[in-house]
């Protein structure tokens, strides 16, 4: 697909878009999309997102597991896990073996601010332990776009937040 990402994250739906058919209209959207994604030799992520029509880790393994097709994945984002009052290591084994792109930041107090690692409320040993446990290949995003004026300190000290885990990680 020249042009378009590999994710997909489903619109906020209007009161009129809920329901059956709109759960329809989702279907076979991503049935089009994987189509031709599939003869490309391209997988697509969806990303859900509370507030949105796929907004919750169930919500996702339901459409995943309807639609059951090779290319579709996830696209997981470990801040909207918390801020979906989920626990991010959990729905990591959930999704393994599917989980094609992972997008990290912090989150605080459970509200939907991408803040850098090591700013924030979530244990990124557990999920980097999940990562490892899942043998997750997943291409590992730092999503920082609330620090866009400033995205040399915010990936500096990301990076060195994450070496520090790294580094502290116990030894199998």
């Amino acid at each position: 697909l020249p042009g378009r990402p590999p994710c997909w994250w489903s619109w906020a739906p209007a009161e009129a878009e809920e329901g059956a058919e709109a759960d329809a209209r989702t279907r076979d959207a991503l049935r089009t999309i994987c189509g031709e994604a599939a003869e490309a030799g391209v997988r697509i992520g969806i990303e859900y997102e509370p507030g949105f029509r796929i907004g919750t880790a169930s919500e996702l393994a339901t459409v995943l597991d309807a639609l059951d097709l090779p290319e579709l994945g996830a696209n997981f984002d470990v801040g909207h896990a918390v801020v979906a009052g989920e626990d991010p290591a959990a729905e990591i084994r959930r999704f393994a073996g599917r989980i094609w792109n992972l997008h990290i930041e912090l989150i605080r107090g459970g509200v939907h601010f991408h803040l850098v690692p090591g700013d924030g409320d979530i244990d990124f040993s557990r999920v980097f332990e999940a990562l490892r446990e899942t043998r997750c290949p997943a291409f590992l995003t730092l999503e920082l776009y609330t620090m866009a004026d400033r995205p040399d300190e915010a990936g500096r000290r990301s990076l060195d937040r994450l070496r520090a885990l790294e580094r502290a990680r116990p030894t199998p």
